[in-house]
């Protein structure tokens, strides 16, 4: 049987979804909208700051972390936690990223 996809579609390509994390955020509409979400605020940031090394390491670690998750509970608070540190940098931190 197909996988169930929500109607609303993440950042990435569900079509190319590998990790259980990925196909939880596939198949669900909350998910995929957090994803756009923390997506967008990190091309927003790399658009205000340009290539900033400590952003994208402190992106791909976040990423790594949110992908050791088991169930979606906690796939949702992963991206909660991220989108309250990229706005605090954004606010706090400018370009500098201080706090990633």
């Amino acid at each position: 049987p197909a996988a169930q996809r929500s109607t609303i579609p993440p950042s990435f390509d569900c079509n190319a979804a590998v990790s259980r994390v990925e196909k939880m955020i596939c198949g669900s509409n909350r998910l995929a909208d957090l994803d756009n979400r923390v997506a967008n605020q990190y091309a927003q940031m790399t658009r205000d700051w340009g290539v900033v090394p400590k952003l994208i390491a402190s992106q791909r670690d976040w990423i790594s972390q949110r992908n050791d998750c088991d169930d979606e509970e906690c796939v949702e608070r992963a991206y909660y936690d991220r989108l309250g540190v990229l706005a605090n940098v954004r606010v706090y931190g400018s370009g500098d990223v201080e706090g990633l």
